[in-house]
């Protein structure tokens, strides 16, 4: 049987017809398979940035957990000294809340008032604004995490707040605080309850900042009383 060289050339252009479908569907798989790896890739560095961002982030909530605690040593030491009863700047110490209406404190050092009181966490002397409370800077070397932290107490004005006769009025807790000595009272087996004293201390408000990697950087508030 003669075949035609008609149907001979229209095979070869419908095997060439198919190839050329099959090279277009390995295009199109090829170019799936990329961006499939491509976004692969960003979702891994963007993982791993994240994890490290969480890592900068937990440095500092320790430094800062570390730094309060050394505020709070420095108020129990420090709290019947005379001293506490005005501004102790070198110290990192005011003796008043330092945020009124018309002077607001900027603890996040946000604000655009220029009767705003700023604190001085980059130690820069709040770019020559002033108000400017100073800080104290402690360093965890260990960590590479430096913070700062400052100490306000509650207080309208300065004084010692305890004095029955102060006219300061100072944030308390709702609770007096009461203690107990050895000591016990009239020599009676009828009444023989130990000696008590009640005080009504004032709040210290902490504010610390801590600075890690990346420019990581974590604020913390702690309210305290003795």
């Amino acid at each position: 049987m003669h075949r035609s060289p008609f149907n001979r050339l229209a095979r070869q252009a419908l095997a060439r017809a198919q190839r050329g479908v099959s090279l277009i569907f390995a295009l199109i798989t090829m170019v799936a398979l990329s961006l499939a790896a491509a976004a692969l890739i960003r979702s891994v560095d963007t993982n791993t940035l994240v994890l490290g961002n969480l890592g900068f982030k937990q440095d500092a909530l320790q430094a800062a957990n570390y730094t309060s605690r050394i505020a709070v040593d420095w108020l129990s030491a420090n709290i019947a000294d005379t001293r506490l009863h005005s501004d102790w700047e070198d110290q990192a110490y005011y003796a008043t809340t330092r945020d009124t209406t018309a002077n607001p404190l900027d603890v996040f050092g946000s604000g655009t008032a220029s009767s705003r009181v700023m604190i001085d966490w980059g130690n820069d002397d709040c770019g020559g604004h002033t108000p400017c409370l100073e800080t104290r800077e402690i360093v965890d070397a260990s960590r590479n995490v430096r913070a700062r932290f400052v100490i306000l107490r509650l207080c309208d004005g300065t004084g010692d707040a305890t004095n029955p006769a102060s006219t300061i009025h100072c944030a308390r807790p709702l609770v007096n605080a009461t203690s107990e000595s050895g000591e016990r009272g009239a020599l009676s087996y009828a009444n023989s309850q130990r000696i008590g004293t009640t005080t009504v201390s004032q709040y210290f408000r902490i504010l610390v900042r801590a600075r890690s990697g990346r420019e990581t950087a974590t604020l913390t508030e702690t309210l305290v009383h003795f």
